[in-house]
């Protein structure tokens, strides 16, 4: 079928008009004096010999001028054969949100199993009336469970709702991606533009795109009260929790928190509870502390008295006396009142204030992930040589090296058997300070500038390839590390006495970096949220942790959990007489996935990429030639007029 894509250039047929009366005012003949009859007679036999060919000429000149203006006209209207791309197809994509908020309902009525219905519903009805189907699951990861599939294949529709119901495909407790999701429609797009997107969520849209229709599965009523977060902190000695609590409904609720501590010192166990009056979407900051505080709109506090406040917990649970639609959000545990013990022995012939500062300052800078117990040998006394996690020697060395955690030599005077160490001499530059001129990258030299540190006197080492030397002045190494299984060294051959390095920032951040590099943390907190991104460190050969057989052997790791709960991590250290180190971690759902009744401004345009409903053939290049055509006719014609 033919269009025009411009029909205000039709105006330009009214050009045909003018031609027309130029034809009717313009003469048809011209006057002519002739001074003899003979001629006269002559010019008129032959005017009426010519006359035939001429009228003739006449006429095509003047019907060649009218095409002329007609395809002028014409060209300008921009004609164009439309082609409608519409297969004629019934198609129907189902969109089936996989959120956490999904799981909110009673009694096994979820969000989830209505928008399963619904969709089935769908399914049947398009399938029904001999069109293609296909449902995409929406979760963070979105993927078809079913691609266009007719009633030929039907059964394959009905294993994916079977497996939904049997739970084998189950709704997640993470976000969903239905912008993602409506991504992957335009695979189903691409074969028929027609195709119409249904979304079955229990999210409000206020922009939905044309062509897709968002059917909403909550039902009025539902609310929902939340644990969104709960943190601890040492204030004046004693713990203060806090806890986020956010209520979703309509209605106003009176809402019963209550904090469960165990562990605490001498094993008991503390137990208690308060109400709070929550509001439409409403959050309020509840505080556990003694002494309690002023009450706000917003911040209410509860006094812990000397009953019961405490010092150390070994896990905390905070949980709503709640019935509402949505449970898995209604306990929180925490795993951090108590911290691993990290035993460290420093042992000097001329103990200095350098070390035991840098050890203390070490104390309050790994509070939140060890309890730092400082052992310091008195002077001329024997060393131990086991039952430590880190041995830090200054002025001295053992005979052996203890075979049970890292080991510090600082300005040692003898090489231990089976360090790798031999010494070669000692430099004496006479007390000029000489720096640190060669490093090399590395987490122990992290945030060092190297230049900075000067030495006058520094011993030199012969070692074997297993370390590696990363701070160095010239060829003799200043900074020997070795991280190798069981042997966990790192050795410094010169004293702060010869060194400005205790004067300099570099001494606290090499400290630091050591402890850092050789003691990892297993993990960073104890509180994650679902599909969340974890970093797992070792300080020893493997990782083990909840529901999982196969160990984690390569650090560092990226750890991810789908469901929310507790996980313990086991790690077993590389020492044989050292027990595995356990971390309680808590996995809670996404804190945006409690609001029930979440509304969002936009939804993705599935549609910017989609391959439109009709095409259009260009016509202007035939009229062009056209156009030339008849112009040269009329050319043609006029070069004969005068023969």
């Amino acid at each position: 079928m033919m269009e025009l894509l411009i029909p205000l250039g039709l105006l330009g047929l009214l050009g045909i008009v003018a031609l027309i009366i130029i034809y009717i005012i313009k003469p048809n003949y011209q006057t002519k004096h002739i001074s003899s009859t003979y001629v006269w007679k002559l010019s008129l036999k032959y005017r009426k010999k010519r006359l035939p060919t001429s009228r003739v000429r006449n006429i095509i000149l003047f019907l060649c001028q009218l095409f002329i203006l007609a395809s002028m006209a014409v060209i300008l209207a921009q004609p164009a054969i439309v082609h409608n791309n519409d297969t004629g197809e019934i198609d129907a994509i189902a969109i089936i949100d996989s959120s956490a908020s999904m799981y909110a309902g009673a009694n096994g009525d979820t969000r989830f199993s209505r928008a399963v219905d619904k969709a089935k519903a769908l399914s049947d009805e398009t399938v029904a009336a001999g069109g293609y189907m296909s449902v995409i699951l929406a979760d963070a990861d979105p993927a078809f469970l079913a691609r266009r599939v007719s009633k030929k294949d039907e059964s394959l529709l009905s294993d994916t709702f079977d497996a939904i119901e049997d739970e084998e495909i189950v709704c997640s407790y993470g976000q969903s991606d239905i912008d993602a999701a409506l991504g992957l429609s335009e695979e189903v797009l691409a074969e028929n533009p027609s195709a119409k997107i249904y979304i079955f969520t229990d999210t409000v849209y206020n922009y939905i795109p044309e062509n897709v229709t968002v059917e909403t599965v909550g039902e009025k009523g539902e609310w929902n009260a939340a644990i969104l977060s709960v943190t601890s902190e040492l204030v004046d000695g004693y713990y203060s929790i806090t806890v986020e609590v956010a209520y979703y409904g309509d209605a106003n609720k009176n809402i019963t928190v209550s904090l469960d501590v165990a562990g605490v010192e001498n094993d008991r166990l503390v137990s208690v509870s308060h109400s709070i009056d929550c509001n439409e979407e409403s959050v309020k900051t509840l505080i556990f502390r003694e002494g309690g505080g002023e009450d706000s709109e917003d911040v209410i506090y509860y006094d812990l008295g000397s009953s019961d406040r405490f010092y150390t917990y070994r896990s905390l649970h905070v949980s709503l006396d709640v019935d509402d639609d949505f449970a898995t959000d209604d306990d929180f545990y925490l795993y951090d009142g108590q911290k691993e013990t990290v035993k460290v022995l420093y042992a000097s012939t001329d103990p200095n204030p350098f070390f035991t500062s840098a050890l203390d300052t070490m104390k309050q800078l790994f509070s939140a992930r060890w309890n730092l117990q400082v052992d310091e040998v008195p002077k001329g006394q024997a060393f131990p040589q086991a039952g430590y996690d880190f041995y830090i020697y200054e002025h001295t060395a053992p005979d052996a090296l203890p075979t049970d955690g890292v080991v510090f030599l600082a300005d040692p005077d003898r090489a231990p058997s089976g360090s790798g160490l031999r010494i070669r001499n000692i430099v004496d530059t006479g007390g000029n300070m000489v720096s640190c001129d060669t490093w090399t990258a590395h987490p122990v030299t992290r945030y060092l500038i190297p230049e900075y540190i000067q030495v006058s006197r520094y011993t030199i080492f012969d070692y074997d390839s297993d370390y590696e030397a990363i701070l160095s002045v010239g060829s003799a190494p200043l900074l020997l590390v070795q991280n190798d299984g069981s042997t966990q060294i790192a050795v410094m051959p010169f004293s702060v006495h010869y060194s400005n390095i205790a004067m300099q920032p570099e001494w606290l951040l090499l400290i630091y970096n050591l402890f850092d590099y050789f003691l990892p943390a297993t993990v960073d907190g104890t509180a994650f949220e679902v599909n969340q991104e974890i970093v797992l460190n070792a300080r020893g050969p493997r990782v083990t942790y909840s529901d999982e057989e196969d160990p984690i052997e390569e650090f560092p790791a990226m750890l991810s959990f789908s469901n929310p709960g507790t996980y313990v991590l086991e790690q077993e250290l590389f020492y044989a007489n050292k027990d595995p180190v356990y971390v309680n971690i808590f996995v809670r759902i996404p804190r945006t996935e409690s609001n029930i009744w979440a509304e969002i401004d936009n939804l993705e345009d599935p549609y910017k990429e989609e391959i439109v409903g009709s095409s259009y053939e260009d016509l202007l290049v035939y009229l062009a030639a056209a156009l030339v055509a008849l112009l040269f006719v009329e050319w043609i014609l006029h070069s004969r007029e005068g023969r």
